[in-house]
């Protein structure tokens, strides 16, 4: 069954993230490997998330977090604001927004990304204010539908 991408492009989800996060393809900019690390989030794949992180964290340590992040965590859309590669680093702005134990939030980030030997990897984000969302505006829970139509009801 081919489902859509959980990182909001039109392509379903083998054709699109799943490449990425099985090793096939690697992202190709910034902006591929934000949509395929939220998608990790969307399917809690600590794996893809601690192999395109660069950290000093250990590994043991990071899939710990991560692990207890899902627990309570339901991602539901991905907005990309904006993105821009110079001299192979890059950064995306983007608003992701979830459920938290039933209750919506939103991350909104600048992150910044790094190339090396032919791979991006995330370095680290810039947690910025919460974007406004207006009426006419998608909802933010992923359903397509106006935002006065569906979860502001």
């Amino acid at each position: 069954m081919n489902t859509q991408c959980y990182c909001g492009t039109d392509l379903a989800f083998e054709d699109c993230c799943q490449l990425r996060l099985n090793g096939t393809i690697p992202a190709s900019s910034p902006e591929e490997l934000m949509r395929s690390r939220f998608t990790a989030f969307c399917c809690e794949d600590d794996d893809y998330l601690v192999r395109t992180h660069k950290s000093n964290q250990s590994h043991v340590e990071q899939k710990s977090q991560l692990r207890e992040s899902f627990k309570n965590t339901q991602w539901q859309s991905l907005r990309i604001i904006g993105c821009s590669i110079s001299n192979g680093t890059g950064t995306v702005e983007f608003a992701a927004f979830y459920l938290a134990d039933g209750h919506p939030g939103q991350l909104h980030e600048r992150s910044r990304f790094v190339k090396e030997d032919g791979y991006w990897f995330y370095l680290d984000g810039e947690i910025l204010s919460p974007i406004k969302l207006n009426r006419n505006d998608p909802c933010r829970c992923g359903s397509g539908k106006k935002q006065k139509k569906c979860c502001n009801n």
